[in-house]
């Protein structure tokens, strides 16, 4: 058989059907929504345009939505009402609030990579394989060290303004099923997929010596 009948064959049998072309070009759109809609909410929460607003580390305390669960704040309320006010135009807490935002953008990208790479039929290849992994590290990461990294500001700050308020440092750590096993299975995503990432490197150094 010819090449380039043999290259026509093979592009033709590795072609992905139909049905996941279109789910990973929706997916990969609806990445991209994701992403704008994280931009504006970063704009936002840096420019303080929708003013103080509800304090993320405490909506975040109520529903427990992260694995690690730290809360500061003031005894009197009315000090309290008064101080997020001025939390809000702390620039290190600003900056704080960005690291989720950050990561969540990271982690869109790379799924957007990965979803490239499937609609294109390239399943092992090492891009495709790259982006599941760094997906998998940025939903570690958004779960366990952007929560730390968001409420250091915070506690700064509140140590800073407290004065003669007494100040209750509230720290809790408990284990939130479905986060954990969101936890696990994306330590194991990132495992796999750092191994196959190798693979795939090895297998394109040995095609370059072929």
């Amino acid at each position: 058989m010819d090449e380039p009948v043999r290259s026509a064959v093979q592009d033709a049998v590795e072609r992905p059907p139909a049905a996941i072309r279109w789910m990973a070009r929706v997916l990969c759109w609806v990445c991209w929504i994701g992403i704008a809609a994280a931009l504006w909410g970063a704009a936002v929460g840096l420019f303080n345009l929708s003013g103080p607003g509800i304090d993320r580390t405490e909506s975040d305390a109520e529903g427990f939505s992260t694995l690690i669960n730290f809360n500061a704040r003031l005894y009197d309320g009315a000090a309290h009402a008064r101080a997020l006010v001025g939390l809000h135009q702390d620039i290190l807490y600003r900056i704080g609030g960005l690291v989720p935002i950050a990561l969540y953008i990271w982690a869109l990208l790379s799924a957007r990579r990965s979803f490239i790479g499937v609609g294109r039929g390239e399943y092992f290849a090492r891009p495709t394989v790259v982006g599941l992994r760094n997906l998998a590290l940025a939903v570690l990461l958004y779960h366990t060290v952007a929560p730390i990294l968001e409420i250091i500001p915070r506690v700064l700050y509140f140590i800073r303004v407290k004065d003669d308020q007494k100040a209750e440092l509230d720290f809790s750590m408990g284990i939130n099923e479905p986060v954990m096993l969101m936890l696990v299975f994306a330590g194991a995503v990132a495992l796999v997929s750092s191994v196959m990432a190798h693979a795939a490197k090895i297998a394109e150094e040995n095609r370059q010596f072929v």
